[in-house]
């Protein structure tokens, strides 16, 4: 027997009824031995579980151990707050039932999903340095830009002052030219970031061109 994902139907049996299907299965995983093959009726669905780094639906079918042959099993066990401290009572529980039977590759999930997820956490990260950095230079050029203009305007300035125009409304004069150059900047760099989120969705996970907070 065997059950399947949703993504294998999709993939194979769109418009049948899956149940009513048997599969072929050429070999067991790591073995070359072709009469490993055997056919199995598909006895249930299950919900697809994205694979390879948590980014593809993959179609799998999922057969049971004792019907897999010689292999590596792998299996999870809920634990309490503290699963490295479960390993060897896990151990002494294998080994009771089979002496030549042994753990490894013991991890917590969390290490589990935190060895899928590395390339993510480095590629955001370095996301977030050079939007930094972007930042610090956008800063500082509008400030020594907005400078450099209030400076070349200092006898016009003089001059307003002098005709009567309030320290405000001076003040007011500069920041609204800084402001209209930034809200120019910012419509390019709306447009940039979203040509820019479309290619960030093949480097992250979940994350959609239009996501406003990204």
């Amino acid at each position: 027997m065997a059950i399947v994902n949703e993504a294998f139907i999709n993939s194979f049996l769109r418009g049948h009824n899956p149940l009513n299907q048997r599969v072929v299965i050429d070999r067991f995983p790591g073995s070359s031995d072709p009469a490993h093959a055997v056919e199995r009726q598909i006895v249930g669905v299950f919900h697809t579980v994205k694979s390879r780094g948590g980014r593809e639906d993959v179609p799998q079918i999922a057969a049971p151990f004792w019907q897999m042959g010689p292999g590596v099993a792998g299996i999870g066990v809920r634990t309490g707050p503290d699963p490295a401290g479960m390993i060897e009572s896990l151990s002494a529980a294998v080994n009771a039932l089979d002496p030549q039977a042994a753990l490894a590759l013991t991890r917590a999930m969390d290490q589990v999903r935190g060895e899928a997820f590395a390339n993510d956490r480095f590629t955001t990260v370095l996301f977030v340095s050079f939007a930094v950095v972007a930042l610090l230079l956008a800063a500082v050029g509008i400030h020594g830009l907005t400078s450099f203009s209030a400076a070349q305007r200092s006898r016009e300035i003089g001059l307003r002052m002098a005709l009567g125009a309030t320290r405000g409304r001076v003040v007011a004069l500069v920041l609204t030219e800084g402001l209209s150059l930034a809200c120019i900047g910012s419509a390019i760099g709306v447009i940039g970031a979203y040509f820019v989120g479309r290619a960030m969705q093949g480097l992250l996970l979940g994350v959609p061109a239009t996501d406003f907070l990204t």
